[in-house]
């Protein structure tokens, strides 16, 4: 699953939180909608001076639907909005499956159950027989089915177990008798574990802070009968470790350590306790292994051997095979799922379908691999019946829309299901400042238009002003799936998308004639770097490989000079080793070092001559081409944010906007850069001089960029928000009701 980032103001309001975490825990059996968009104010921003209002299009108000009911938490605008596009004339049948189901969901959620089955039982009759939407359909069977269920006493129940700023969605696992959360904390990196009962945090490791780094905890699994934990470690020399641990602390031992695997993916024990299945990532060549590591003597048995592409992999209950998810195919990220017998003798593929399929697990009792799809829109939970290592028949819907689900945290031996929800959002806005008095006159209004509403970020605005860039990518979309690079004009309001053959992508920077743009990314084998994208045919061309210090992939963030002969780019290399700021001349492929020190972001001045960096004594300026800092324009008590690429220069240079901390926990900032809190935006004198808050809503800002005129802002901002969530009585509820839903 994807890591989105963001989160506006609306979704941060406390009262809005609090509606929509009261209605899932209110809700019966399939009523389990998350928070998946949310953006400040009104859905759209009004049309550019001059050009005329366009009817919205279906898909425009199935956006505008889900804006509404998600974000803004409007039921009754969204139930509007469902009925508007299913009253309307043409519409696309998968569009009207996908309104029908989301507006029966709604009705469920707010307790009008007659009404929702209304709109289920319409979406099978109107659409049961068309075979392009049987997972749609079979999403409205299960659905009336688990309402029959709940209306006799039973059902699932879904409830939230770990909410707020502390929640680890990246590796929290549950234990066999769902007493314990193992999670990595973020305040300084150690293994600790989480009594679900008290919600008693306990370190189980003990690294120090977050700036003393030793290392950090990532995966970790529980061993069988609770008493172990098998974790993997990133340390400082830039590779990973598998360590075992005691679930009372001590001293952990390892198992397994060799700096030419650079990194270990997942973990999960054999039933009898003998082994461990991982995935290595080998640092010579960047491919992956399945492999076997004996828990007794560390001892690595390979299962299979892959490319670039990462497998993740569950034991079966009786030990005897290991089940996987891969994505077939090079250029796309959907992955298909597939079983071994644990000596790799054997191997069938399970699932295979153009939807991304995951592993979650198995059933308590063996007989289903359980997974999640996207299949009909929406996560959903799905099982596939397996006997002796071969699939039977069909997979079956066992629990519609989950929401966004970021990873799976485990199943329980009384088969709840945990897993971790991104409920944060990320949008682009638009305001108004006053330069003079840095005054804001308009906005902020998110910006209108693209195929969805809250998946967009890094918004840049083109030389001329009169297009912006930005990243877009659905909230739902999952398996590791590249965003896409977004044109918006903003005179027509007319947004051209060019696919990106890029794991993820950011920074999207202009180039001074227009025409091309650079993007960082990691491409589909994992080699992280820039690459310039022609506009008018969407072609990628990697730039001259840039040599850092001891690797030649640089970090995400970038500046690029005015003429665009210059690139500046951070670097960090391996696990916890400073940043610092390199420049590559784009014409003779001249790179050298500019800042040898540990910075946080930074940006160049609009007359190339300066960068704004920072760093541990706050925001300084010094020298484009290498020196000595000029001033400290803020200092490093007045809390400035290290937020992505969140500083910015005005095109006139006299100021630079900077996010602030409003006030800092006595623990400081989260690990890995993770704000506590919300930012306020100021702006300090690029001479040096007092600072001044601007009048904008507070936020997590993620990027700034300022039009050329000098006056609007584009702001991507949003924030990375999860909770951790169980699924209780769901397999009883699918095994008890007459008949499982089935996709053909």
């Amino acid at each position: 699953m994807s890591r989105p980032i963001g989160e506006s103001e609306e979704a941060m309001n406390p009262s809005s939180t609090k509606r929509r975490a009261e209605s899932r825990r209110q809700g019966k059996g399939i009523a389990l909608i998350v928070a998946l968009l949310g953006v400040v104010g009104a859905a759209s921003a009004p049309p550019a001076p001059g050009v005329p209002e366009q009817a919205p299009s279906a898909n425009d108000l199935l956006q505008q639907a889900i804006h509404q009911e998600e974000a803004l938490g409007d039921a009754a605008a969204a139930i509007g909005l469902y009925k508007r596009l299913l009253a309307a004339d043409g519409v696309e049948h998968v569009i009207a499956a996908r309104a029908e189901l989301r507006l029966a969901m709604l009705l469920e959620k707010i307790g009008q159950a007659s009404q929702a089955r209304e709109h289920f039982a319409a979406l099978v009759e109107k659409f049961g027989a068309d075979p392009e939407l049987a997972s749609f359909v079979a999403a409205a069977r299960a659905a009336l089915a688990t309402a029959e269920g709940s209306a006799q006493g039973g059902g699932a129940i879904a409830r939230q177990v770990w909410a707020g700023p502390d929640v680890d969605a990246s590796f929290a696992r549950v234990s066999a008798d769902g007493k314990y959360l193992a999670f990595t904390d973020w305040e300084t990196g150690d293994l600790a574990i989480r009594d679900l009962a008290t919600g008693e945090k306990r370190r189980l490791t003990a690294k120090g802070s977050a700036l003393d780094w030793p290392g950090v905890a990532q995966y970790s699994a529980f061993s069988p009968d609770g008493s172990r934990l098998a974790y993997v470690w990133a340390n400082r020399e830039g590779f990973n470790e598998l360590r075992l641990i005691g679930i009372d602390g001590g001293e952990p031992r390892v198992l397994y350590r060799n700096e030419e695997v650079a990194r270990i993916w997942g973990l999960d024990w054999a039933p009898d306790g003998t082994d461990l299945v991982a995935v290595f990532d080998r640092a010579a060549d960047r491919t992956n292994q399945l492999v076997l590591v004996s828990v007794t003597d560390g001892s690595t048995r390979v299962l299979k051997s892959f490319d670039w592409r990462i497998p993740f992999a569950a034991y079966s209950p009786d030990g005897r095979h290991i089940a996987y998810n891969f994505p077939p195919r090079e250029d796309q990220p959907q992955r298909d799922l597939f079983l071994m017998s644990r000596d790799g003798s054997r191997e069938v593929p399970l699932v295979e379908h153009p939807a991304d399929d995951s592993v979650l697990g198995w059933s308590p009792d063996g007989s289903r691999l359980l997974f999640a799809s996207n299949r009909t829109g929406s996560n959903g939970i799905w099982g596939l019946r397996v006997s002796d290592g071969r699939p039977q028949g069909d997979p079956e819907l066992l629990q519609p829309d989950i929401g966004r689900v970021v990873s799976g945290s485990g199943i329980t031996r009384t088969g709840d299901f945990y897993y971790a929800l991104n409920i944060g959002v990320q949008d682009v806005y638009i305001a108004t400042v006053d330069p003079a008095t840095g005054h804001v006159t308009e906005g902020p209004t998110p910006l209108r238009g693209g195929r969805f509403f809250g998946g967009k970020t890094e918004a840049a605005w083109s030389p001329d002003g009169e297009h912006l860039a930005y990243i877009s990518q659905s909230p739902l979309q999952g398996g590791g799936a590249a965003g896409t690079l977004s044109i918006h004009t903003l005179q027509t309001g007319q947004v051209r998308d060019i696919p990106l053959q890029l794991r993820y992508a950011a920074v999207p920077t202009w180039l001074p004639d227009g025409h091309a743009i650079i993007v960082w990314g990691p491409d589909v084998r994992g080699r992280r770097g820039f690459y310039r994208v022609d506009l008018s045919s969407g072609r990628m061309e990697r730039i001259v490989p840039v040599a850092g210090r001891d690797t030649p992939e640089p970090g995400r963030f970038a500046s690029l000079s005015a003429d665009g002969t210059k690139l500046f780019y951070w670097v960090g290399i391996g696990q916890g080793i400073p940043r610092y700021i390199r420049m590559l001349d784009l014409e003779t492929a001249d790179d050298r070092e500019i800042y040898p020190d540990q910075v946080g972001t930074f940006a160049l001045s609009p007359d190339g001559h300066w960068l704004a960096v920072l760093n541990e004594a706050g925001i300084q300026v010094i020298p484009a081409s290498g020196g000595e800092p000029r001033a400290t324009l803020v200092p490093a008590d007045a809390n400035p944010g290290t937020s992505r690429h969140a500083l910015a220069w005005t095109p006139d240079g006299r100021f630079l906007l900077f996010p602030k901390y409003a006030s800092r926990s006595p623990g400081g900032q989260l690990f890995y850069g993770v704000p506590a809190e919300p930012h306020e935006l100021w702006r300090v004198p690029a001479d040096g001089g007092a600072a001044q808050k601007l009048d904008l809503p507070r936020s997590f800002v993620s990027r700034i960029s300022f039009h050329p005129d000098g006056r609007r802002l584009a702001i991507s901002a949003g924030r990375a928000e999860f909770e951790i969530w169980a699924l209780e009585g769901w397999l009883k509820a699918t095994d008890a009701r007459p008949g499982a839903a089935r996709n053909p």
